[in-house]
């Protein structure tokens, strides 16, 4: 690895801040899976101490789900965390903190997609974005984890933006982060049909676009093309109100997902 790629994963890949997780919730074995924003419940698999100065030991999702709880120690703590909690690590107040993720080793495997240099992220975006994400996903224990099944059902319309934006995070800062921009582009402009899977496509693609913008990772692969797209096919997007005019891009893309998402919702109530 070059200096400056060890510079970029040291400061940019790294939970912001790290997760202390029950049992209910993940720890992936993958050191370059990381929580990939706010919507995103799984914990640090890369806390160190600056006590100490070792890493912290974190018992395997098989473990903790034996014993109920999961633990965490490093030579001078230890700490438990039971079934669905989520423990925000205070930096203020710890001495652990995420020792930063580094880059995915290509190809790797996410929820039965293999992400490699010779992976149609396209067609696997266009997949998912279209419903193909299965039900062992792990963003579908955040989704089933709200019993008020109003929200669990706005969850789940937005579970699949929330997986391609947890996925250009893990690979930002390498070449599919690119890719995947283009392939959200491609998603955008292909079609200015209003039939419900071409309206669908492009609303949950337009939504992985402030889901990555929201979180302290960066801006979304592609953003700065977005008003662009916005301006050059206003056929494709007629939900979406004065896509020119300088300052409103955010407001218009919220209140175009969350018309999409209206019309979704009446549409499936039928």
């Amino acid at each position: 690895m070059s200096d400056d790629a060890d510079v970029v994963w040291r400061a940019y890949r790294r939970c912001r801040p790290p997760y202390l997780v029950g049992p209910k919730w993940s720890v992936p074995e993958d050191p370059s899976d990381y929580r990939a924003g706010w919507w995103d419940p799984t914990g640090c698999n890369r806390i160190a101490c600056e006590h100490c100065k070792a890493s912290v030991q974190v018992d395997s999702d098989r473990v903790a789900e034996r014993r109920g709880k999961r633990g965490y120690r490093c030579r001078c703590a230890e700490i438990e965390v039971e079934g669905d909690d989520v423990a925000e690590l205070d930096l203020r107040k710890t001495a652990w903190n995420c020792a930063s993720h580094p880059f995915p080793a290509f190809p790797f495997m996410v929820d039965g997609f293999q992400i490699g240099e010779g992976t149609d992220l396209y067609g696997v975006i266009r997949d998912v974005l279209l419903g193909a994400l299965p039900e062992t996903a792990r963003i579908f224990r955040w989704v089933r984890h709200e019993r008020r099944r109003s929200i669990q059902k706005k969850r789940a319309l937005r579970a699949p933006s929330f997986w391609v934006a947890s996925l250009a995070n893990r690979v930002g800062h390498t070449w599919a982060e690119k890719a995947i921009g283009d392939a959200l582009y491609r998603c955008l402009v292909e079609s200015t049909s209003l039939d419900p899977e071409a309206l669908l496509l492009r609303a949950r693609a337009l939504a992985c676009y402030p889901t990555s913008t929201w979180d302290e990772y960066g801006p979304a692969p592609g953003w700065e093309r977005l008003a662009d797209v916005l301006r050059c096919n206003q056929a494709g997007f007629p939900y979406i109100k004065d896509p020119v005019r300088p300052g409103t891009l955010m407001g218009n893309l919220m209140g175009a997902i969350d018309y999409v998402h209206r019309w979704m919702d009446s549409d499936s109530d039928d």
